[in-house]
């Protein structure tokens, strides 16, 4: 494993670890490290925010077919957090509050007695 250690500011430094023993730059080695760094925050987001983790269906047809959902629902809520300038978790919490609270006032699922 080899250690690079990278100076953000003057009183900031960072250490980046890689298991590639014949990378001898730092720079691509931040480089390489900022684009997984995208990848991580696009699979929390994903996970957090569509239910991807939720499918327990054990057929691989559904399975893609609920991962696919959930990437058209993140990239529905992506594009809605660029236009509004706005984070991808601040719109999926308004949505939901709006139609709650339509929900509520509404009830458009009436409830029998028990």
């Amino acid at each position: 494993m080899k250690l690079f250690r990278v100076t953000i500011f003057s009183n900031r430094t960072e250490y980046l670890a890689t298991n590639d023993l014949t990378q001898s730059s730092t720079l691509v080695v931040s480089q390489e490290c900022r684009l997984r760094w995208k990848i991580e925050g696009f699979y929390r987001e994903v996970k957090q925010l569509t239910g991807l983790e939720a499918c327990q269906y054990r057929q691989a047809r559904i399975q893609i077919n609920h991962i696919a959902c959930a990437l058209l629902v993140w990239n529905f809520l992506k594009k809605v957090a660029n236009l509004t300038t706005k984070t991808v978790y601040q719109i999926k919490t308004e949505r939901l509050s709006n139609y709650l609270s339509i929900e509520l006032q509404t009830l458009s699922i009436k409830m029998g007695k028990i």
